[in-house]
């Protein structure tokens, strides 16, 4: 559970700020955030390892900050709660593909989501993370579609593709192959709406 907890903070927090930063940020910025990203992930990974096997340097109740990026820019770092994500958008179901093109691999994510409100939704943005039939965090995404149109009280079909690096291991593409939908679970954790009216 603390693994779960920590890996979700972590990535969660290097998204946000991936996402914050990537819009108008020169390569060498870009290059920086992934340098920063990179060692968030061992720092965690070596907090885990001691968490772990009990050790005595690691803090009782370990938790996960984003360093901050060359852009300052508030983040949160979400933390899972027994109580629902109160949100208008919710995600009802959800499937997997694979297809190829052009000498390339990908892997679909259709996402059927709901609309709870009494207003048009114009545009959403999520935080998912994904877990194994284990509880073990595979990997998290930050989803968004800016032209929805999300009828008051119906539902929308999303789709969200993640190409095949050949170089790279444990990519979201490699997770989607590996791994039956009914076999894998999602967390939404942060859920932002936009309506009509607004």
């Amino acid at each position: 559970m603390k693994r779960r907890v920590l890996l979700i903070a972590v990535l969660a927090g290097a998204i946000l700020v991936l996402n914050a930063c990537a819009s108008g940020a020169s390569e060498d910025d870009l290059e920086e955030l992934r340098s920063e990203v990179q060692t968030l992930r061992s720092d965690v990974d070596t907090l885990i390892e001691r968490l772990e096997v009990g050790d005595p340097a690691a803090p009782a109740s370990a938790t996960a900050t984003p360093r901050p990026a060359s852009t300052p820019r508030p983040t949160q770092t979400p933390e899972p709660s027994p109580e629902p994500l109160a949100c208008a958008l919710s995600i009802e179901s959800f499937s997997t593909s694979l297809r190829s093109a052009s000498f390339e691999e990908f892997a679909d994510i259709t996402f059927i989501v709901r609309n709870s409100d009494d207003r048009q939704i114009r545009a959403w943005r999520l935080s998912i993370a994904f877990f194994d039939p284990f509880g073990d965090l595979l990997f998290s995404g930050a989803f968004r579609d800016g032209n929805a149109a999300v009828p008051a009280g119906g539902t929308e079909e999303a789709i969200f593709s993640y190409d095949d690096n050949q170089f790279i291991d444990d990519e979201p593409y490699d997770y989607l192959a590996s791994f039956a939908v009914e076999n894998l679970d999602l967390e939404v954790i942060e859920c932002e709406v936009s309506f009509v009216d607004e």
